[in-house]
């Protein structure tokens, strides 16, 4: 369509240029003959009929130019008026060279680059030529007369072959110039074509990269879900552990009493040792021995007690430390399962968290260990008390009992020793709980530091889950943009293939 616009664009051009020459051609001709009028040369009459011929074909082809600038009968109306004019002047001319007329007609109608038109034309005034040139020979004409006429049909086959020449080579660069320009259509129509399929397999690509970033955004926003969780129960599993630090510290200090309490003990059964040789020697300071070994089964029942207080509040301190280490267990396996549903992300956690519970797993060992300590102790604690108690009750019998007092000595020499082997084993014991209360107090130490480190490793992964989520945003607004680009390009694409249909 807008091929045929441009096609009927030019053809207006070339009419109007084509009646512009028209014009200037008759003005020139009309003053011509007017000159000549004056001149005397030509006679009103004459140069009345000249102006008919003159103006009558110019004037039509004018009145048709207005009603339709794209006729194509307006060049025809002028190249057979303007030879009807060629005629009448040819024939009526005093002067060999008013053939020249025609060459100006002719050279104005190779705008059009019509080869038919150049080709008709050139010949009607061949033909208008040979005919006036007979009729000329034919009345009778002389030898300068043939040698003009020589010289008219040479310069007239010469113009009228130009004018065949430039029309053909004019319509030949215009059919090669179409050619190009259909080419180049065929090209732009095929680039368009390439760059609509790119926009629409970009614009298929842009949606559903932006489905997947949306989809790695609720991911990142579950990410961040389940590492807040790790975090909270990280801070909870450092709080714990302090908590276990400080009982652990506890158990440490009642453990050294406890030792030491052992140890007062020892060193007062070597004194009822002592106090029982020398009875068993001098049986005149019985009553002083006597004296001596009830105050000192008092003090021995005294600390005795004392011992089996702190070994009371070191089970319980066991027994919470216990709970510390099921709960440090069960929040081991939360930190796992929340790792698992992190996915790759959180391999990082599931060690951690298997740290965190073979930590907890000795912990446990070792609070069993004291546990099974305690519950020997407390045996052996009992066997001393019923010692001290039967040793009480000797010593007060021994006012009314004095006959049977080398046998008391001798059973009480033989519960010393049993209680001196208790209170050594005791001791041992306590070396063993200390030995052990060291290893859990480090332990729980190098588990306080990796739960710190555990902590900061949350807190940086939670740091980079919010990045991840805002980055993942980012990329949505980005892709967003980029769809509304496309969308603009495919209006673009469409406003230019409309007008060419």
């Amino acid at each position: 369509m807008n091929e045929h616009k441009k096609a009927v664009s030019e053809l207006e051009f070339m009419n109007g240029r084509m009646l512009l020459g028209y014009g200037i051609t008759v003005a020139v001709l009309f003053l011509a003959y007017l000159v000549e009028l004056v001149k005397g040369n030509r006679t009103p009459g004459y140069v009345a009929i000249f102006s008919l011929f003159l103006f009558i074909p110019l004037a039509l082809s004018i009145l048709l130019y207005r009603k339709d600038k794209e006729s194509q009968i307006v060049k025809v109306i002028a190249a057979v008026g303007y030879s009807i004019l060629y005629a009448f002047v040819l024939w009526t001319s005093v002067s060999v060279l008013s053939f020249v007329y025609i060459i100006p007609m002719l050279v104005i109608f190779s705008v059009y680059q019509d080869k038919k038109l150049a080709m008709g034309t050139g010949i009607l005034t061949l033909l208008i030529n040979i005919v006036f040139i007979v009729t000329n020979i034919a009345k009778g004409a002389t030898k300068d007369d043939i040698v003009n006429f020589e010289i008219e049909i040479a310069a007239i086959l010469m113009v009228v072959g130009y004018s065949y020449l430039v029309s053909r080579t004019l319509d030949t660069i215009s059919r090669q110039k179409i050619q190009a320009i259909e080419r180049e259509k065929e090209k732009g129509a095929q680039i368009i074509s390439s760059m609509i399929h790119a926009a629409e397999q970009l614009e298929e690509s842009v949606v559903e990269i932006s489905m997947e970033s949306e989809n790695i955004s609720e991911q990142g926003k579950s990410s961040k879900t389940a590492v807040v969780g790790i975090v909270a129960g990280t801070n909870e599993l450092a709080e714990t552990i302090q908590n276990q630090l400080h009982m652990t510290e506890n158990i440490g200090l009642l453990t050294r009493e406890a030792k030491q309490s052992v140890e007062e003990v020892q060193d007062k059964f070597v004194g009822t040792r002592k106090a029982v040789e020398e009875g068993s020697q001098d049986m005149t300071e019985l009553g002083r021995t006597s004296a001596h070994s009830r105050d000192a089964g008092n003090e021995v029942s005294d600390t005795m007690a004392g011992l089996m207080e702190r070994t009371g509040k070191a089970k319980e301190i066991l027994g919470l430390i216990e709970g510390i280490t099921n709960k440090t267990t069960l929040l081991a396996l939360n930190a796992s399962i929340e790792a698992a549903h992190a996915g790759e992300a959180g391999k990082g956690f599931a060690v951690v968290a298997d740290e965190i519970r073979q930590l907890a797993e000795q912990t446990k060992s070792a609070t069993d260990s004291i546990s099974s300590i305690f519950a020997e102790l407390q045996n052996q604690a009992d066997k001393a008390e019923s010692s001290v108690e039967g040793l009480i009750k000797t010593n007060e019998k021994q006012t009314d009992l004095v006959e049977k007092v080398k046998t008391a000595f001798d059973t009480i020499q033989s519960d010393i020793d049993g209680v001196g082997q208790s209170m050594e084993k005791q001791s041992k014991d306590m070396d063993k709980i200390v030995e052990s209360n060291a290893q859990i107090s480090a332990s729980v130490e190098s588990l306080s530091a990796f739960s710190e480190e555990l902590l900061a490793n949350a807190e940086n992964t939670q740091q980079l889950a919010d990045k991840t989520v805002a980055g993942t945003t980012s990329i949505f607004d980005l892709l967003s943009n980029v769809a509304t680009e496309v969308s603009k390009l495919q209006e673009i694409i469409d406003q230019y293939e409309k007008p060419a249909e």
